[in-house]
């Protein structure tokens, strides 16, 4: 009986975690969001190449984590990204926008930086859990594309990001 109960208590415990990191994931269901994902091993095999992991393309919305030289040790701390995208869809970047912060509010969300100029819009935060954390990074260019970019990993994933290692274009 105690090993079944256990076994239950675990199982909610896990269900829970998995329910919590896959929140995000729902953004995909707008009609109109493009969506990517990229799982540890994944990330590992861009790691090995000494290259950054790049979103987009030079001609429209595009974000680089990682640098030249510290690619494969910065992209090492990642276990997770999500990537959401709409463009010329207002409706869609709208409900991306209202239902990805939605998903933080029971969350012990820190903003760390919030520009609005020239049309363009830049949220990024952060949740931080003991040694885990997720960098939220919300864009919107004066042309109608949004960008929701969901990066979990290690503590010093977030360390790393503030030194620099990620570029929005």
């Amino acid at each position: 009986m105690k090993r079944t109960i256990l076994s239950i208590a675990l199982a909610l415990c896990v269900g829970c975690a998995f329910a919590q990191s896959n929140a995000f994931a729902k953004l995909a269901d707008i009609k109109g969001v493009e969506y990517k994902h990229y799982d540890k091993q994944a990330i590992q095999q861009v790691a090995a190449t000494g290259k950054p992991l790049t979103f987009g393309s030079p001609f429209d919305s595009y974000i680089q984590l990682g640098g030249v030289q510290d690619s494969a040790e910065f992209l090492g701390k990642m276990d997770d990204v999500m990537v959401f995208k709409t463009t010329d869809d207002k409706k869609a970047a709208s409900q991306l926008k209202k239902m990805g912060f939605s998903f933080l509010k029971n969350e012990k969300y820190e903003s760390m930086i919030d520009v609005r100029h020239a049309g363009v819009t830049i949220k990024i935060g952060c949740v931080e859990d003991g040694d885990k954390v997720k960098v939220i990074n919300y864009g919107k260019d004066k042309y109608g594309t949004s960008l929701f970019l969901v990066v979990s990993g290690s503590a010093e994933l977030l360390n790393s990001m503030k030194r620099g290692s990620v570029s929005i274009d």
